[in-house]
């Protein structure tokens, strides 16, 4: 019995937590000319929690793509770190999400 309730309490964090996350769509614009290799998106407020959500595909040097990533329920302000084929990194200033629909990175 006792293990029963300590699964089900479990369940029920995992479900807070799953609960807690909103998911988010931006349109990225890369205007540097170098292909993006990769970008990192976190929340401001916890930039330890980033995710890089190009891992299966590069945004040609001109190019677009709209990408999807999850972040803190209510949280809108976002930091992004574009990766480029030449290993330069771009960090950006604080994006509100919630409002953007779309971030440019330029040379």
């Amino acid at each position: 019995m006792l293990r029963i309730c300590a699964c089900l309490m479990g369940l029920m964090a995992t479900a807070e937590i799953a609960a807690a996350e909103q998911s988010h769509r931006l349109l990225i614009i890369n205007e540097v000319g170098k292909t993006m290799a990769g970008l990192d998106i976190a929340p401001t407020t916890t930039p330890a929690v980033s995710q890089n959500v190009l891992s299966d595909r590069d945004i040609e040097g001109i190019g677009r793509a709209e990408v999807t990533f999850k972040g803190p329920d209510g949280e809108c302000i976002f930091t992004l770190m574009a990766v480029f084929s030449d290993d330069q990194i771009v960090v950006s200033d604080p994006v509100d999400v919630c409002r953007a629909d779309s971030f440019t990175f330029k040379p």
